[in-house]
C-alpha cells in the first residue's frame, strides 16, 4: 500500500513540470523533433547530427537562382507560468554561411509570436560565424521562429542554430534595508 501511494505522490508531482515546458530539442540531437519546418519550394530544411555548435543542429539552405523568401522551423513552447511581469530569456547560436551569392543579400531573424525579437547583421562573402545571443520577452506561452531571410536575385544562403534555449525568472521583490539589532556605540 505504501509503494502504491509513494508512486501515485510520484506521478502527480510530475504533471506540474510537464505544465511550464520549455523549448523542446534545442540542442537538435533528436534531429527535428519538436519543429516544425516552414521553407518555400526547393529549400531545405534539415537537422544533421554533427558539426553544430557541437553536435545537431537546425539547417536552412535556400538554392541558388532567384530564391528570394524567408525559410524557418518553429515550435511552441511555454516559458514558466502565466506571470507575465516575470522575464523569459531566450538564448540561441546561429550561423549564416555564404553559399553561392551576392554580398549582404542574407540575414537571420528569430520571432517570437511573429515578432522580430532579433535580427543579424547582413551575410557578406565571409558569412557570420558560430554566434551566441540572447533575448527577453514576458513568460508565458509563446511560438519561436528561427528563420534565414534571403533577398531577391541569384542569392544562395544557409543558415545554422543551436543551442535554443529558454527560461523565466521571476521579479524578486526589494525589501527595505534596516540596521536591525546593530548598533554602534561612541567610544567604542
Amino acid at each position: 500500500m505504501k509503494l502504491l501511494l509513494f508512486l501515485s505522490l510520484a506521478v502527480v508531482l510530475c504533471f506540474p513540470a510537464a505544465a511550464t515546458a520549455q523549448i523542446q530539442n534545442g540542442d537538435f540531437e533528436s534531429g527535428g523533433a519538436a519543429w516544425t519546418p516552414d521553407a518555400p519550394t526547393a529549400w531545405t530544411v534539415d537537422y544533421p547530427t554533427t558539426q553544430g555548435n557541437p553536435g545537431g543542429y537546425l539547417w536552412i539552405m535556400s538554392p541558388f537562382g532567384n530564391s528570394a523568401g524567408t525559410g524557418c522551423a518553429f515550435q511552441e513552447f511555454s516559458c514558466g507560468g502565466a506571470d507575465t511581469s516575470s522575464t523569459c530569456t531566450i538564448t540561441f547560436d546561429y550561423r549564416l554561411d555564404f553559399v553561392d551569392a551576392s554580398d549582404s543579400t542574407a540575414f537571420v531573424t528569430v520571432l517570437v509570436d511573429s515578432t522580430g525579437s532579433f535580427t543579424s547583421p547582413l551575410g557578406t562573402f565571409q558569412g557570420i560565424p558560430w554566434t551566441h545571443r540572447e533575448i527577453t520577452v514576458p513568460c508565458g506561452p509563446h511560438t519561436i521562429r528561427l528563420c534565414l531571410n534571403v533577398e531577391p536575385g541569384n542569392n544562395g544562403w544557409s543558415a545554422c542554430f543551436d543551442n535554443v534555449t529558454a527560461a523565466c525568472s521571476g521579479t524578486v521583490p526589494v525589501h527595505p534595508m534596516s540596521w536591525g539589532g546593530i548598533k554602534l556605540r561612541e567610544g567604542s
